[in-house]
């Protein structure tokens, strides 16, 4: 059997935008078409299952931001999107999902996070990730872009090497900052220097971050903002979540 793994974060917004209109001439005249926009993802999700050849689709949400196990580590973490109103048609989106589809949520946890810990664990192996999202290059799997209509097999190697990426650069959208001042241009210099030495990519890490004015535990910082949880990186009985440390680098490549 293969598995479809549903960013639902990004499909329910994405649609509940799409299907919501305001009335220019009335204020607070919004209204959102739930009908058509039901009808509208039942047939994304049923292209895909048979393009990609899927047998069992599984929808991902995320836990309200204020739990996010991110914030206690990096309070700014998506910061940015406070005090930004949802789609009046988000919420209904989500419930029909539930009601519709089988759906994965945890109080802790990021849509991103269940996905990559499924995606490497019970469905390792013959699962296709359903998004948007760049940053689930950082899982080795195969990913599907509904909007490009690409996917894209990502290696265990390509998935590490864009984890360093990310640490480096940083994520603007989800407000954390990388290692500031190092830009792409240095993120893609850092990795082609050290490709025959991966496994020992840390120490260049921390020099680049230090000569930016920043020390090893900020750097740290980024880099478990970064990493999307994998097999094993979430006890599901004690709700602990296992933070990522450099040393296991060397099991990433």
């Amino acid at each position: 059997m293969k598995h479809l793994l549903v960013d639902g974060d990004w499909l329910a917004f994405s649609l509940a935008c799409a299907f919501t209109k305001e009335n220019p001439f009335v204020e607070g005249d919004v209204t959102f078409d739930g009908k058509l926009a039901k009808s509208i993802l039942n047939q994304k999700i049923r292209r895909a299952s048979e393009e990609l050849e899927t047998d069992h689709t599984v929808f991902y949400f995320s836990c309200d931001r204020k739990t996010n196990w991110r914030r206690s580590i990096v309070e700014s973490y998506k910061m940015n999107r406070n005090g930004k109103l949802s789609p009046i048609g988000l919420q209904p989106l989500k419930d029909y999902c539930t009601s519709s589809y089988e759906c994965v949520q945890e109080p802790t946890l990021e849509a991103d996070d269940l996905i990559g810990i499924e995606a490497t664990g019970k469905y390792k192996g013959k699962n296709v990730i359903y998004s948007v999202d760049k940053d689930f290059l950082t899982i080795p799997t195969h990913v599907y872009n509904p909007v490009k209509r690409i996917i894209k097999k990502q290696t265990k190697l390509g998935a590490f090497k864009f984890f360093i990426y990310q640490v480096i650069i940083g994520d603007s959208s989800d407000g954390y900052k990388g290692i500031p001042g190092a830009g792409p241009k240095a993120a893609l210099r850092l990795i082609g220097d050290n490709a025959k030495t991966l496994g020992n990519i840390w120490e260049p890490l921390v020099a680049l971050a230090e000569k930016k004015k920043q020390d090893e535990e900020y750097l740290l910082s980024q880099a478990r903002m970064a990493h999307i949880l994998q097999e094993g990186d979430f006890n599901y009985e004690t709700k602990e979540v296992k933070l990522w440390e450099p040393s296991y680098i060397k099991d990433m490549i």
